[in-house]
């Protein structure tokens, strides 16, 4: 799974939670000329954390293990508390006490970490900016496979040249 796909489905999340939001996954953002408030924008950090192999009968298994660090920046105007922001958190927070439901469930991630909210507002010469932002740290695999089929037993029927004939 890649880190966009994985940003849209925590951005959905958000949705469902909030819907006064514009996502913006951050590789969309130079794209999208129509920026409004509230808007969170979205951007990923991947980290490959280690590759595994496994045999087992000829089977050769590769298991690779990433760790996905996603940040969202919520950047408010007066419509928007920071209430708001902190049910968000709270439930894409719930996620990790339940990670175990999450591989139960076969879902292609596994959420490690939320981080704690910060403030990162600005104060400029329009005013203040309010912007908040957390990071959900989450785990992926890709695997891949072969089989190599094993020789377990040879048998030799050896003719050769007897006599120089």
């Amino acid at each position: 799974m890649g880190s966009r796909e994985l940003e849209v489905i925590f951005l959905k999340k958000i949705e469902k939670v909030n819907n006064k939001f514009q996502l913006i996954p951050f590789v969309d953002l130079i794209h999208n000329w129509e920026l409004r408030l509230p808007r969170v924008v979205s951007r990923t950090a991947l980290v490959p954390t280690g590759t595994f192999t496994d045999k087992k009968d000829g089977v050769y298994e590769e298991i690779t293990i990433y760790k996905h660090n996603i940040s969202f920046t919520f950047v408010i105007d007066d419509t928007v508390s920071f209430d708001e922001i902190l049910e968000i958190h709270k439930i894409l927070k719930h996620e990790v006490k339940n990670n175990w439901e999450s591989q139960r469930e076969n879902k292609n991630y596994v959420v490690l970490e939320v981080t704690n909210i910060l403030d990162i507002s600005e104060i400029g010469r329009d005013g203040i900016t309010r912007r908040y932002m957390f990071e959900v740290i989450v785990t992926t695999q890709e695997s891949a496979s072969v089989n190599i089929g094993v020789v377990k037993k040879v048998e030799f029927n050896l003719k050769g040249v007897e006599d120089g004939n």
